[in-house]
């Protein structure tokens, strides 16, 4: 299982209030740091690499930027000086994953 299969599994009926409202929203899942550490660590390479594409199809030379970009990047302070992935850290990295699959799913649909 891959981060867009558990999303689908797991939060597909959340998708459009994702989109419009954000993952911090308070959702089934992904409310609790215990919830989004677990996911973070099973799906990192999925969330990181949701992350670079990202970054490069808006046109940032890093992922620092695109983070920047973030209402709540402040939850990444030192992450990337200590290369650390903290609770918080991964909340915002799949808070992020999700919004970006809720968008796409959405506009699927659409």
């Amino acid at each position: 299982m891959n981060f867009k299969e558990c999303f689908n599994e797991n939060l597909k009926d959340s998708t459009q209030d994702i989109a419009n409202n954000g993952a911090d929203a308070g959702y089934p899942h992904i409310t609790y740091y215990s919830d989004t550490t677990e996911l973070f660590d099973k799906f990192e390479g999925d969330i990181l690499a949701m992350l670079s594409d990202c970054t490069e199809s808006i046109g940032y030379t890093s992922n620092i930027e695109l983070i920047k970009t973030f209402n709540k990047q402040d939850m990444l302070e030192g992450f990337y000086e200590t290369l650390r992935h903290d609770d918080t850290s991964k909340c915002l990295l799949v808070w992020f994953a999700c919004e970006e699959l809720s968008h796409q799913l959405d506009s699927e649909v659409a």
